[in-house]
Formats: structure tokens, C-alpha cells, sequence
């Protein structure tokens, strides 16, 4: 089921038709840079904090592989003989991660996994798990890509997040997808922002409205304090000259 954000751009128009009248720009260059502004900004606010991307996958690895109880086994020879020592390899011992995979299996009904038929499980669930850091960054990624050529040489809004770390793929359940504005009489941006998740749909407006909502504020902020140091600029001029 789709969900439909609805956001208030009210502000944003206002302040880029002011931006339009104080810019060489073409009306492509405009939108193109703001819509790439728009969207490294709403990037940036969603978690993982920006620039924490692969240390919250490590966190997420360590906590996933912590031991909750070890094998052991009486040594009946060596320089150990009599004492308990561990049984098994140490990635072969409990850790949370199965005590997950179990829990999860129980609430649907679902049989325990041992053996291969664990490990196996173990590994997809890691690499789900950290692939997922950034869920909710990952459809700005191609937006970013997207727009990254048309923006200014040396002029490019510095991104904190290290999109290129976060994975992204079609059909993926974070994707995004972005035709830039063309050179004409109403440059258009077209841009496309699918999230898949559980529950009601109502779920991806309360995740990402919010973070959407503050980077559109944002950026019509920056053009109004850019209208209003250009406005200065030429009164101080003609100040100047009196």
C-alpha cells in the first residue's frame, strides 16, 4: 500500500522566486542545485547521525556477536586435564544473534534452526542488519548522485552523511530515483522516494515527514539570508555613491 507525504513548500516557493531574481542562474541550474541542497539536507538529519555510518554498523556487528554462553567440555588430557575449557570454535558458541533468530522463528510458529541450518541463518541476518544501516537515507542516494554533475564546480553544499557507504540497489526497500530540470520555461524536478516497511503506511510519513518538512525550511532560510545579503550588497553600493 502506498502512503502519499504531504508537505508545506509554501516558504520554499516564496523565497526561490525571490532567490530566481538575484542569480545569473538559469531556472535548471536553480532547481537542480536546490532540489540537491533539499535533498543532502534531509539525508543528513535521519539517522545514523551523519559521518556514524560504519560505526554504528560495527556497533551493530559486535552486539549481534556477543556471547550469551560458551560450549565447554571437560579436558581429560594435556596441560589442562581436569579443568572445563571451551568446546567448539568461539564463532560456533550462543550469541545474541541466535537467541534473535529463534525468538523471531517462535513468534511465527516457526521450528528452532541448529547446525547449518543456523549458520546460514547467522549470516544472512548479519549482513541484513548492517546493510540496513541508513534504511531510511538510502532513496536520497540516487538523488544526490543524480544531481551531483549539474551542481557549480568548488560550489557544492558539503553532504555530512557518507552516502557512498550506504548500500543502495532497485528494488531494495530504500530507493529513490531523480530526472533533473532541463532548460526551459518551467524547469521541473522529478524525484521519486520509495521506502518499503511494516506496518501502516502511516509509518513512512512519521519517519521521514519530519526530516523532509525541516530540510525544505531550511533551505528557503538560506535563500532568504542570500536575497538579503544581495539586497545589501547594492543599497551599501548606492549608499556608496551618495
Amino acid at each position: 500500500m502506498n502512503a502519499t507525504i504531504q508537505l508545506d513548500t509554501r516558504q520554499f516557493q516564496r523565497e526561490l522566486r525571490k532567490y530566481a531574481e538575484t542569480t545569473r542562474k538559469t531556472g535548471a541550474q536553480i532547481v537542480n542545485q536546490r532540489a540537491y541542497n533539499v535533498a543532502g539536507r534531509a539525508m543528513d538529519m535521519m539517522k545514523p547521525e551523519a559521518g556514524r555510518e560504519q560505526s554504528t554498523r560495527r556497533l551493530i556487528r559486535a552486539y549481534l556477536n556477543r556471547t550469551i554462553s560458551t560450549r565447554i567440555r571437560l579436558a581429560k588430557s594435556g596441560k589442562r586435564k581436569g579443568q572445563f575449557i571451551r568446546k567448539g570454535k568461539r564463532s560456533s558458541q550462543l550469541a545474541a544473534v541466535n537467541l534473535i533468530i529463534q525468538a523471531r522463528r517462535s513468534k511465527k510458529g516457526l521450528k528452532g534452526l541448529w547446525g547449518k541450518a543456523m549458520v546460514s541463518a547467522e549470516a544472512q541476518f548479519k549482513q541484513a542488519a548492517e546493510v540496513g544501516v541508513g534504511f531510511l537515507k538510502s532513496p536520497f542516494v540516487a538523488i544526490v548522485r543524480g544531481l551531483t554533475e549539474y551542481q557549480p564546480p568548488g560550489r557544492r553544499m558539503r553532504i555530512k552523511t557518507q552516502w557512498g557507504r550506504i548500500s543502495v540497489w532497485p528494488g531494495s526497500k530504500g530507493y529513490g530515483t531523480v530526472n533533473p530540470a532541463k532548460p526551459g520555461t518551467s524547469p521541473t524536478v522529478h524525484i521519486g522516494l520509495r521506502w518499503r516497511v511494516k506496518g501502516a503506511p502511516t509509518k513512512v510519513q512519521r519517519l521521514t515527514l519530519p526530516h523532509l518538512q525541516r530540510a525544505f525550511d531550511a533551505e528557503a532560510r538560506e535563500m532568504a539570508a542570500h536575497v538579503q545579503r544581495k539586497l545589501q550588497k547594492e543599497a551599501d553600493k548606492i549608499n556608496a555613491r551618495k
